[in-house]
């Protein structure tokens, strides 16, 4: 957490800053320089010196090296030194699958990261390991449509972009079902099964076996958030993150209904009960429980009223904000209260130690995901444009080559 008050907090960056400050100075700046026998023999020297085992050790070669790859992450890290190697291994595993002799597609990952790693106020929590890996591979996603970003292995080649099923029968006679799908479709499902679950009083599993058998299930909204005027940005669903363009071609051809969402921003319903399209405003702001590092969708969240609804508090997005049912029996507890700011959408969170923290909004309505989404439909664009032009002037060049000519008049331009 970026705290300069917290004792804790503190302590531990300094923790951080000696690590940090270890490698940076012991480790070579470019794995590219070692080869398995010098991987092998620092390793060893290190641990002669440090007592880290071997597989830590090589952990953090890898980080490092990745991170001199990235010379503006590795700037804020020299300054803050409050990556610590947990994360630092997260970024060099999540981004194997990248083209790294691509140098634009490196600044351009180098810039999003950047951006998503500086602290933007004090007392703001660093994004869980999943919160991280993910957005990782949403940038991937939006600059590289020719990759996976599942972080599968591809052991077995059934069925395509490695949707997969199977079932197996075990000697005492239960049966395993595996589906990998998706992570939009697999939310898809998880959505369906939980409502009928929740309608028909059943357990999840038995609520699955209900719908596979055959029972018409509980109809159930699957939103979908999608910039109306970029037309390139990517496709949102909460739980699944930025989809690909596979991904959201499969999950257009299921939409049923469009509006603006953004509509509901000030609305204010009647009662207590949050309506569907309020609370589909507030999930897309959300993206997850807004407890400070927690990870679960917001739309498996309940909408807590900040200000109660007894005391006056309105059933409006203003006065809503998604937190899991734990987190929830937390602050109705009073172990913790939460501020909500109307122009930047952050909670603040005062605990009954006199301690706070900040938890910015993780979804594609936040302010920093808008600009992010326009700024990728801009590049995409950009990358689409320059492809264009120099496929032209391969074809073009090609022509010449062959004494085909262009078919264009001698002043350039064509002849019609």
């Amino acid at each position: 957490m970026c705290s300069v008050t917290d004792p804790v907090a503190v302590r531990r960056h300094r923790l951080l800053r000696a690590e940090h400050e270890l490698w940076a100075e012991v480790l070579p700046g470019e794995i590219d320089v070692l080869d398995t026998e010098s991987v092998a023999t620092l390793t060893a020297r290190l641990y002669r010196s440090t007592g880290y085992s071997e597989t830590y050790l090589v952990d953090a070669i890898h980080a490092y090296a990745t991170l001199a790859e990235l010379p503006r992450l590795r700037a804020l890290q020299d300054e803050l030194c409050h990556l610590d190697l947990y994360r630092l291994r997260i970024i060099s595993d999540t981004l194997l699958k990248a083209d790294h002799d691509d140098s634009a597609m490196m600044a351009t990952i180098d810039e999003a990261l950047t951006d998503y790693l500086t602290p933007k106020r004090a007392n703001q929590v660093l994004p869980n390991k999943q919160a991280l890996r993910r957005k990782i591979n949403q940038i991937l996603k939006s600059l590289d449509t020719t990759i996976a970003t599942d972080d599968k292995p591809a052991d077995g080649d059934e069925g395509t972009d490695a949707q997969r099923y199977d079932m197996a029968v075990d000697p005492d006679g239960t049966a395993h079902l595996h589906a990998s799908l998706d992570a939009a479709t697999g939310t898809a499902v998880d959505t369906r099964v939980r409502a009928h679950a929740q309608a028909v009083g059943m357990t999840l599993l038995e609520a699955l076996v209900d719908l596979l058998l055959g029972a018409e299930g509980t109809k159930v909204v699957l939103n979908m958030y999608k910039a109306g005027d970029r037309p390139d940005s990517p496709a949102y669903v909460p739980g699944a993150g930025h989809l690909s363009e596979c991904e959201e071609e499969r999950m257009m051809a299921r939409v049923t209904h469009t509006r603006d969402i953004d509509a509901y921003a000030d609305v204010e319903a009647e009662g207590y009960q949050t309506p569907e399209t309020i609370a589909a405003y507030v999930e897309g702001r959300d993206g997850v429980c807004r407890w400070p590092g927690c990870d679960r969708p917001a739309p498996r969240c309940q909408k807590d009223h900040r200000i109660d609804y007894a005391d006056g508090g309105p059933t409006a997005a203003g006065n809503l904000v998604s937190l899991c049912q734990h987190h929830h029996n937390e602050k109705t507890a009073r172990r913790a209260f939460y501020l909500l700011d109307p122009e930047t959408d952050v909670v603040y969170w005062l605990f009954d130690d006199q301690s706070w923290a900040c938890d910015e909004p993780q979804g594609p309505l936040a302010g920093q995901s808008r600009r992010w989404q326009t700024t990728v439909g801009q590049r995409l664009t950009a990358r689409r444009n320059r492809a264009r032009r120099e496929a032209q002037l391969r074809k073009r060049q090609r022509e010449e080559a062959r004494g085909e000519g262009t078919g264009w008049e001698e002043d350039g331009h064509p002849p019609f």
